[in-house]
């Protein structure tokens, strides 16, 4: 039987590092986050925490002790927008 996320043509791993590219998900940002439609993709950048390279975003670790959420908050990243309350993003490759 076929995985239903194997059809989809891209895994879980990869989902995560397209979207820890700084450019990809300012452009994802931009486009479903009310607060950024219209900022410019680089403004976007400048309001997301880097890791050291400069190019990928660092993923935001939160507490899951009971485990019900397990699989679903990997791919969370924090949002500084100045001037406004931060915003916590979470993509899922559904």
């Amino acid at each position: 039987m076929e995985d239903r996320n194997e059809s989809k043509g891209i895994d879980k791993e990869e989902f995560s590092a397209l979207l820890r590219n700084k450019m990809i998900l300012s452009a994802a940002i931009r486009s479903c986050i009310r607060e950024a439609a219209s900022m410019d993709p680089r403004a976007i950048c400048d309001c997301l925490e880097l890791e050291e390279d400069g190019m990928t975003v660092k993923n935001v670790e939160l507490d899951d002790p009971s485990g019900q959420y397990e699989g679903m908050l990997d791919n969370v990243y924090r949002l500084r927008i100045p001037g406004k309350s931060d915003i916590l993003l979470v993509f899922n490759k559904g």
